[in-house]
């Protein structure tokens, strides 16, 4: 991500330059000339409210407490990072060869204000003057400088961090960002942990990629239809390796609102594994688990539960004919493969077992509906006495129940059955999700 390489590189600035102040002087009264070397650098402005420690035994290391850098004017939020402190540590031997090498850099409760300004201008899009500085390319491997930088990262932390990112009014934000980031000096996947907790976010009014002009956003393909057959690259799953926490007290997109999600994975080998996801949805509890792999043939798995959902939250709104009352039960396992959603629908094979129970539908008298096709007198009675047992009354079933599989993105219904008080129903069919 552009931005992180630029923070990245906004920090390595600020330790080279505060490393270069003689430590045997008291460096806070170094405080002016910091600011304005990073100002020269950046074009930002550094504020270092609290004091500054380094010391060279038993390894060097240097303390900043209450730093700032600004952001871009026009921006909501003044400042581009707030830090408690920055802490880094480093190794002595390359020092002697002009190189500064960070085995750990910790930053201490940091506020990052990321905004998207009108005319597309970025508030982390730092320019960085300095050939001393750290440089990051599109040919870099996944370490944060190369063997030539002078600076070089091996282990980053971030602690009770926030995050904030604003895009034309619509704001999404991180709260207690935890980070452990392991960056090899062989160029190998990186190796994280990441525990965060999201504020509640709804997804419909956050801009796409597409909507806001990213560059080289993949357009949708014709050639499948419904379903784009443009390919969906998941190599960057291969560029990491880590476990993921997060927590998140609501999540909207489009009509489907999950709360009190939480999901615990790990990224391994170029496969994202989901070991446990847990949420409300529609009034009862969602247990899920999975995978999706970025190798070959790219398989997906998705297993997942629902218990004891509220009927009338899932039914839509609207319509003289309501589902007023009654608990659903789901339950999917499905698998499927491919590089494109059209391949990922085609391929698409499973079960999917449906079960409800005391449930009240209005505006239908299901009793009245069997007797009018078992008894019709003719064409005009039959028609009447339909529109009347589907217009109003009330049905009570009992039990409701389906069974699907799927194969081959074609969901066969084998078994699908209502049973009332009075009656039952039974229906048998076929949805060609493909088609």
């Amino acid at each position: 991500m552009k931005s992180v390489k630029y923070i990245l590189a906004a920090l390595g600035v600020i330790i080279i330059i505060s490393l270069a102040i003689p430590f045997f002087i008291s460096v806070d009264s170094y405080k002016s000339i910091i600011a304005a070397q990073v100002k020269e650098h950046t074009g930002r402005d550094l504020k270092i409210e609290g004091n500054i420690s380094f010391a060279i035994l038993p390894f060097p290391q240097i303390k900043l407490n209450k730093v700032t850098l600004s952001s871009l004017p026009g921006a909501k939020a003044s400042n581009l990072i707030e830090v408690g402190f920055i802490e880094a540590k480093l190794r002595l031997a390359p020092l002697f060869d002009g190189k500064i090498v960070v085995d750990s850099l910790e930053l201490n409760k940091p506020i990052i204000n990321l905004e998207k300004l009108a005319g597309g201008k970025t508030t982390w899009d730092l320019q960085i003057a300095s050939d001393s500085a750290p440089k990051a390319s599109s040919e870099s491997k996944s370490s944060a400088a190369t063997d030539d930088s002078p600076f070089t990262i091996s282990d980053i932390r971030i602690k009770n961090g926030k995050l904030q990112y604003i895009d034309r009014g619509n704001v999404l934000t991180v709260d207690n960002l935890d980070l452990d980031l392991t960056i090899p000096s062989s160029g190998g996947p990186v190796s994280f942990k990441l525990d965060v907790a999201l504020a509640a976010t709804n997804l419909s009014k956050l801009p796409s990629a597409a909507s806001s002009g990213a560059a080289g956003a993949p357009a949708a393909s014709s050639g499948g239809g419904r379903w784009p057959k443009s390919k969906i690259d998941l190599s960057a799953l291969s560029r990491a390796n880590g476990t993921i926490s997060l927590k998140m007290p609501k999540l909207i997109a489009g009509s489907l609102s999950l709360d009190n999600l939480a999901i615990k994975a790990k990224l391994n080998d170029g496969v994202l594994t989901v070991n446990s996801l847990a949420a409300g949805l529609y009034g009862g509890n969602l247990e899920g688990e999975g995978s999706i792999s970025g190798k070959d043939v790219q398989p997906v798995t998705v297993k997942f539960s629902l218990k004891n959902a509220i009927l009338r939250n899932i039914a839509p709104e609207g319509g003289k004919i309501k589902i007023i009352d009654g608990m659903l039960n789901v339950a999917c396992d499905l698998q499927t493969r491919g590089i494109s959603q059209f391949d990922y629908i085609n391929n698409l094979r499973g079960n999917i077992n449906i079960s409800g129970k005391n449930g009240k539908i209005s505006g239908m008298d299901l009793h009245k509906v069997t007797q009018a096709l078992n008894k019709p007198r003719d064409l005009v009675a039959l028609g009447q006495n339909l529109q009347n047992a589907l217009s109003k009354g009330e049905t009570s079933f009992s039990a409701l129940s389906a069974e699907i599989s799927v194969n081959k993105g074609v969901m066969n219904i084998t078994k699908s059955e209502l049973i009332s008080n009075e009656t039952s129903i039974s229906t048998k069919g076929q949805i060609n999700l493909p088609q």
